[in-house]
């Protein structure tokens, strides 16, 4: 019975492969066959083992190289799936009886408090937004192999983002509360006064916005419209301050200086 085909036709390489090959993977005859086709070619078996080995390495860089591609594949379909579930925020999640959407809006009600308190606000932004990731990082490092064993990691660093809020939260109220300082009052001049719409649907309307500069910092105080014709009109603002726990000023109250 001939091959299909024939051992003479087969490339030296495949009948390496043939000739180290169990009876389980070729027939015998096939296998004496290619070994005498290969000492046909002068092939000593030193070079047949060490032209075996080569192919081996090779076969093993290719079967690595494909692992490589399944594992990114896997990670393109995961990041995906991250990606689709970091928006999806009404689905609940439970962990121990507690519900981390909870935390979710705690936090956002803690931006939503300090946006309300803007005009007491003398910590920069740009701090705030440090204290903010920072502890985003550090809670989701810390809990890192929980977070992706029972949440998606996208998730756990959306979460931890509020958590970040509610650590920019205490960060402003602890600098005033925690401070034993003395409250000094200062008479301030005001720079600049603009308007600006409300942008409040049922109560539009211009809204003065007056510039002072308080210890160095240029700070900006919104009043409500009733108050445009007063705040137009003045020339100075009390304030009453003290140095902050955690070594920023703190804005305890403002009050428009009535010069008529």
């Amino acid at each position: 019975m001939e091959l299909d085909p024939p051992i003479e036709s087969r490339e030296t390489d495949e009948l390496i492969v043939i000739s180290k090959s169990s009876t389980d993977e070729y027939q015998i005859r096939e296998i004496e066959l290619a070994q005498k086709e290969l000492a046909n070619r002068n092939f000593s078996q030193a070079k047949i083992d060490s032209k075996y080995e080569e192919l081996l390495e090779e076969e093993d860089k290719v079967f690595q190289q494909e692992l490589a591609e399944i594992d990114g594949r896997r990670f393109s379909k995961g990041y995906y799936r991250d990606f689709i579930d970091f928006f999806n925020f009404f689905k609940l999640r439970k962990k121990n009886n507690v519900v981390y959407q909870n935390i979710f809006f705690v936090g956002l009600l803690c931006l939503w408090v300090i946006y309300h308190n803007s005009n007491y606000l003398l910590i920069p932004i740009k701090d705030l937004s440090i204290v903010c990731i920072t502890a985003d990082i550090l809670i989701t490092l810390s809990f890192l192999r929980f977070y992706k064993n029972n949440f998606s990691l996208g998730w756990a660093l959306l979460h931890n983002l509020t958590i970040g809020l509610i650590a920019c939260y205490l960060f402003f109220w602890t600098n005033d509360k925690f401070s034993s300082k003395p409250t000094m009052t200062k008479t301030l001049q005001i720079e600049n006064v603009d308007l600006q719409d409300s942008h409040r649907r049922y109560d539009r309307g211009l809204e003065p916005v007056l510039t002072v500069n308080i210890k160095g910092i240029e700070h900006t105080i919104t009043y409500r419209k009733e108050v445009t014709r007063t705040a137009l009109n003045a020339r100075q603002l009390e304030v009453k301050l003290k140095k902050g726990f955690w070594d920023y000023w703190v804005l305890k109250s403002i009050q428009i200086v009535n010069n008529e």
